[in-house]
This record gives structure tokens, C-alpha cells and sequence, in this order.
């Protein structure tokens, strides 16, 4: 609208606007200090204009959109003249980045073969971490449907990211870079671009071979024994539970 290109981080969204907070305070008095009950914002330029927000132990949700997801109108959009699709990949973690790409990916080679659009590629974009899903201004939907007034993002995740594998080795073991936490037992989902298995973690070691029971992200490699397939730089994640996978209108 303002002719400032997004891609070149020059958009001109309500997040990158100026605000002024102001606590509500009797006789239409208005303070800049930290507001300690109910208070408001008001974006520069429009004074007088105040919002009125809410806070929680983790802060506020004033601009806490949904995240977008258009992945079962895909051929709508296809059939409606669309040659090109845009994935958000800005601030997104190598996880989430590549159980989106792959499930866009199937769902369009789906299209072209003129297969039906397979509900399970919901859930796989359902195990990344969200704000809930939305299709925004793309469907006629309220606004309870394309905001997230209540917390940061959805609290229960399916699964969550637990480690890239870096290296491998004779007898089924793969050098995986933890990122989360991981213990013997817990079960594995192994995601390359063309595999995807699970399994449960039997033996973990360390560099040096010892036996390990627990694993913490950011303290380095581990060694994980596996009978399935390995690829250089396929991702694990950690499964928590198994939800059904719902469709946004």
C-alpha cells in the first residue's frame, strides 16, 4: 500500500510503527511511566487515538497474528490463475522451514498429478511451532480467527525440534546436533526430503563413546543408534503426542 518492499525489510507494518504507552488514570489523566493496571497505546501521529491492552506474565498479544496457512486452497489458487507461491521463511527456525517446504511441496506435485489434497500434510505443518493457523484475508473469517489473544503460541505441540544430523557411522549411528532435549526412550521422528520414519532412541553416546542417558541442546554432538536410513542433514524431532490435524476456514 505504501509502495515499501517487505522482502527488502523496508514494509511499513503496525509492528514497525512508533507507539506510546499511557496508563489510564482518573480524571482523563494520561502517564508515560511503566503502567502498573489497565493501560493503552497510542500510535505517533494519532494522538488521542488510544487502544486499550492487556498484559500477562509473558507479555502482550497486540500484534500476535496467527500464523498463515493456505496449504489445502492450493489448488483453488492454482486453478485460479496463480503460477508462484511464497513461503514465509524470515526469523523461521531450519525446522520448521523444512516441514513447510516439504509439505507445500508434496501438496503442489499433488495438484499437478490430480491427486486429491491429503489431509495429513496439515498435521505436518501442525508440528512446527505456531500461533495457531489462519487463512487470513485470503477466506472471509473474524477476527477470534486470525489473532492469538490468549498466549505466545500454541502450547500443545505434537512434536517438537530435537536435533540435525551431522555425520554417521558403521553399525547405524548418526552425529546429532541437539537442539532440545532428549533422553533414551523417547521416541524419534527422522525427516529428510524424501524419508520419514520414527523410532526410539535405544543407545546415545558421546564423543568419547560413553553411554549417555540424556542429552540438553546447545551442548554439542551426540551419537544416536538407529535401524533406519541415514542422510546427511536430516532433521529428528521429538514426539509428544499425536493430535488430529484440523482444517482453518
Amino acid at each position: 500500500f505504501n509502495h515499501r518492499d517487505a522482502n527488502q525489510g523496508t514494509c511499513t507494518n503496525s509492528c514497525r510503527w512508533e507507539y506510546n504507552v499511557k496508563e489510564e488514570l482518573p480524571e482523563g489523566e494520561k502517564a508515560t511511566q511503566s503502567p502498573q493496571g489497565e493501560y493503552l497505546i497510542e500510535e505517533k501521529g494519532r494522538d488521542g487515538d488510544l487502544m486499550p491492552i492487556e498484559e500477562d506474565e509473558h507479555g502482550t498479544y497486540i500484534m500476535n497474528s496467527k500464523d498463515l496457512r493456505a496449504i489445502e486452497h492450493l489448488d483453488e489458487l492454482w486453478r485460479a490463475g496463480v503460477e508462484s507461491f511464497k513461503i514465509e521463511g524470515r526469523t523461521k527456525s531450519i525446522y520448521y522451514l523444512s516441514l513447510i517446504t516439504k509439505s507445500y511441496r508434496r501438496a503442489i506435485d499433488d495438484i499437478v498429478a490430480n491427486k486429491p489434497f491429503d489431509p495429513k500434510l496439515l498435521g505436518e505443518t501442525e508440528k512446527t511451532a505456531n500461533r495457531g493457523f489462519t487463512t487470513a484475508f485470503l477466506l472471509s473469517v473474524s477476527e477470534k480467527a486470525t489473532e492469538r489473544f490468549n498466549s505466545p503460541q500454541e502450547d500443545n505441540l505434537p512434536q517438537i525440534y530435537a536435533g540435525k544430523i551431522v555425520d554417521e557411522r558403521a553399525g547405524g549411528w548418526m552425529e546429532v546436533d541437539v537442539k532440545n532435549r532428549i533422553e533414551v526412550g523417547h521416541e524419534i521422528e527422522y525427516i529428510s526430503p524424501q524419508n520419514k520414519y520414527r523410532f526410539q532412541i535405544s543407545a546415545m553416546e558421546n564423543e568419547s563413546g560413553l553411554a549417555l542417558q540424556v542429552a540438553h541442546g546447545g551442548n554439542g554432538t551426540v551419537w544416536i543408534k538407529t535401524e533406519g536410513q541415514i542422510d546427511p542433514f536430516a532433521l529428528l524431532s521429538r514426539v509428544i503426542n499425536t493430535p488430529v490435524p484440523s482444517l482453518v476456514s
